[in-house]
This record gives structure tokens, sequence and C-alpha cells, in this order.
């Protein structure tokens, strides 16, 4: 929460998140629990996060309702986490049970 850019949020220009560079070692966490507002803006704006993560290579991981994907890196961890993002229950196209 305290990486939410609030003023842009405010200012409609949807929701931000602040991104720092990480030290080496360090890893982030994509919790769908604590990211605010619709089930179909979380997955958006996981996917746009995991995206920047990738982008940077930085280790991160995801907790998205009963499922944890655990903290990695790399074309094979984005394809598992994206592919988790688009078949969760609320996202675009998806009949609510997980199945498209």
């Amino acid at each position: 929460m305290s990486r939410i850019a609030w003023k842009k949020l405010a200012s409609g220009q949807g929701l931000k998140v602040r991104s720092y560079t990480a030290e080496q070692g360090q890893e982030f966490w994509l919790d769908a629990s604590v990211w605010p507002g619709s089930q179909e803006v979380k997955l958006s704006e996981m996917t746009w996060q995991a995206l920047q993560y990738h982008a940077q290579d930085q280790t991160y991981g995801v907790r998205l309702g009963g499922t944890e994907i655990s903290p990695d890196r790399g074309r094979s961890h984005l394809d598992t986490v994206l592919k988790q993002l688009a078949l969760s229950p609320g996202a675009a196209g998806t009949s609510g049970s997980g199945e498209p």
C-alpha cells in the first residue's frame, strides 16, 4: 500500500505503483489480497507489474486466491505468472471457474 502513487490515482491517471531499484537478492510479491480495486483491475495491474519486474530482471512472486507462485525470474516464470493471471476468475474472457 505504501508504494501506491495515491496522487496519480486521485487525479484519474489510474493505479500506479512506485517501483524502486532492488538490491541483489531482493524479492517482490504481487499479492491480490492487498491490491485495491475490482478483481479485473487487480489482475490488469498485477499483469502490468509482472511485465515491469520481468523487464527489470527482478525476482518476484504472486499470491492470487489460494495460489502462490514462488519468487523467481526469467521468461518461463513470466509465462507461468501470466497464465495464472489470465485463467483467474474475474479475468476478461474467463467463465469464473478458471476455465477459458
